[in-house]
């Protein structure tokens, strides 16, 4: 299966993955800078003391647009690696050679899977800390962080980034069923809607840290759908 995968991956434009990646930075950059800036007034002029540093604040707003646009651009990528190829016959080439269909879909998948859990994780990481160093440079925002705070943060980041990156392949068996690309994007759109909206955070609370179980259950469709997919796969 390692072989399948590192075939998958010559096939990715790296410098085009990395711009992108880089460019969505940049913009979710500027807007964390801009939230340490509105929650600072916000706390100034109201006389609230929310922290920016929490997972209420700034973190907690960049996980969010993180997942959100990772819903999207996941979406594409399982359009290029997989549905594309159902769409134009490609993908029955490699099965004429004696390719094994459930290991050659379970690679383009994990492959998919992680590449979307790792480019969440490392722009979340970098956002957050130039947006907080920026921040604390410029006096934007003037709060500490506590190690209970920073706890949770790194606790629902997480949590919320594993969920999401099985969430993402929800859309995935739509786009199966109908063999269009057209149909994966539409969904990817719906699921971002209604999966980023807040909501998912604020019931259903597991734990003392309060982590919402939402997120695990929209996961856990996400992986009975890659399940669907790689049958439904194997029978086209």
């Amino acid at each position: 299966m390692i072989k399948y995968i590192r075939i998958e991956l010559d096939k990715i434009k790296k410098k085009n993955c990395t711009c992108i990646m880089l460019a969505i930075a940049l913009v979710i950059t500027i807007l964390g800078i801009y939230f340490y800036h509105s929650i600072n007034k916000s706390n100034n002029a109201l006389g609230i003391s929310v922290n920016p540093f929490s997972y209420d604040g700034v973190p907690g707003i960049i996980d969010v647009l993180y997942r959100g646009v990772m819903i999207i651009i996941g979406g594409q990528l399982l359009n290029k690696t997989i549905i594309d190829e159902y769409e134009n016959g490609t993908i029955n080439i490699p099965f004429t050679c004696g390719v094994n269909k459930i290991k050659f879909l379970v690679s383009k998948i994990i492959l998919a899977w992680f590449s979307i859990l790792m480019a969440t994780i490392l722009g979340q990481v970098i956002s957050t800390i130039i947006s907080s160093f920026i921040a604390i440079t410029f006096n934007f925002a003037s709060a500490s962080l506590m190690f209970s705070e920073l706890k949770e943060c790194i606790v629902m980041t997480i949590y919320n980034d594993l969920c999401f990156s099985f969430i993402t392949f929800i859309p995935l068996y739509v786009g199966m069923v109908k063999k269009s690309s057209k149909a994966l994007t539409g969904f990817s759109i719906l699921i971002f809607l209604v999966t980023t909206t807040g909501y998912e955070q604020d019931y259903f609370k597991m734990f003392s840290i309060g982590i919402p179980a939402i997120p695990l259950i929209i996961g856990i469709i996400g992986i009975v759908s890659i399940i669907l997919s790689v049958r439904r796969g194997i029978k086209i």
